[in-house]
């Protein structure tokens, strides 16, 4: 007994520590309580209707219907369960309800079947004991996902039928008390590894889809950091080919035309000379940062070096090209404050713009 406890317990923590474990055996249940429900109401109207010209009303007519109104509330309970789905707190919540619900109405329905045993013939005292032993072992099937339940229910159900049959019932029943003990105790263990092995289930289900949601994390790090300068935090140059294409691809065809930039830093290299590389690297940093103030719909890469790559979006005039060069020009000709050194380069832009087919066959005009 004390084993069947532990078991018992440690099954109902699983449960309460899990939440994809709780919510899991609820959507089991929403299939399988119907189902449980549905032969404990035929097997209790059956024993009613073959005891009722035997037993007084109130133990032939009314238990019973008292009985199947239960089990018809709880039927619609479970199945709007599984219609608009349920929490996890809303899941333990339900669980709970089960264990207890599972000792209690097996209790009362074991009572009730054994209530009506002294009552009729030999023929009506084995169809009580074919119901209780039926009825419980089919219901610890439906509860085959929850363990706890399952040996809830044996105690409180299938428990008191045994004992009466074997010890207060007739002399042939003895055997039917014996039998239902040991074939109750079978499905508890086969039951029992059921549980545990569908409690792995969901465990392993839970890991491969946290491991895929890690991989899919993964992947779009090492594409986000294949695509990145590593330095300026820009699109590197691998990036910005794979714009550009991106970009006729899509106006191939189209009354759309966008701007091609290359900007390559003038005197660049004599502060990289003079002051080191970490210099060059952080006035590189400034530069990236200055040509990230340009319009939103603007694509900037660090192409290597000291030079940077633009896609400008929209439809340009020349004059509109000059000020954009002019500007962006000016942007970086504006002095660098470093940490030890003002640094005072300039820029060499190159615009091409892309001329749709509809303007004269697609191709890039120089600007």
């Amino acid at each position: 007994m004390r084993s069947l406890k532990i078991l018992g317990r440690s099954s109902l923590s699983a449960s309460e520590d899990d939440s994809n474990l709780a919510i899991a055996q609820i959507r089991m249940f929403s299939k399988q309580i119907p189902i449980m429900y549905t032969m404990v109401v035929v097997n209790t109207i059956a024993l009613a209707y073959t005891h009722a010209s035997l037993t007084p009303a109130w133990l032939g007519i009314y238990i019973p219907a008292v009985l199947v109104s239960i089990a018809v509330l709880r039927t619609f309970l479970y199945w709007r369960v599984g219609k608009i789905g349920i929490s996890a707190q809303q899941a333990r919540q339900q669980l709970r309800q089960t264990i207890v619900l599972a000792g209690v109405l097996g209790s009362v329905f074991s009572f009730w079947a054994l209530a009506l045993f002294p009552y009729g013939t030999a023929q009506t005292q084995g169809h009580v004991a074919f119901f209780s032993g039926v009825t419980c072992l089919g219901i610890m099937v439906c509860l085959m996902h929850l363990r706890v339940a399952a040996f809830v229910l044996a105690v409180a159900a299938v428990g008191p039928t045994a004992i009466y049959l074997i010890f207060l019932g007739p002399s042939e029943s003895v055997a039917v008390g014996f039998n239902l003990v040991i074939v109750s105790v079978a499905v508890l263990c086969i039951l029992s590894r059921h549980s545990h092995h569908f409690g792995e289930l969901i465990s392993n289900q839970k890991e491969l889809k946290d491991t895929l949601l890690r991989a899919h994390k993964l992947s779009k790090e090492n594409e986000l950091l294949a695509n990145t300068d590593s330095l300026t935090g820009l699109a590197n140059r691998r990036r910005f080919m794979s714009e550009l294409d991106h970009r006729l691809s899509n106006a191939a065809g189209r009354d759309e035309r966008f701007v091609v930039g290359i900007l390559d830093l003038d005197g660049f290299k004599p502060v990289n000379d003079i002051y080191g590389h970490i210099a060059g690297d952080r006035l590189l940093t400034e530069v990236g940062q200055r040509l990230s103030e340009l319009d939103s719909g603007t694509f900037i890469a660090r192409l290597g070096g000291d030079e940077f790559g633009l896609i400008l979006t929209g439809d340009l005039s020349d004059t509109d090209l000059q000020s954009t060069g002019d500007r962006i020009c000016e942007m970086i000709g504006k002095p660098f404050e470093l940490d030890s050194f003002t640094a005072n380069i300039g820029g060499t832009l190159g615009l091409a713009q892309y001329r749709s087919c509809r303007e004269g066959g697609g191709n890039l005009k120089v600007a």
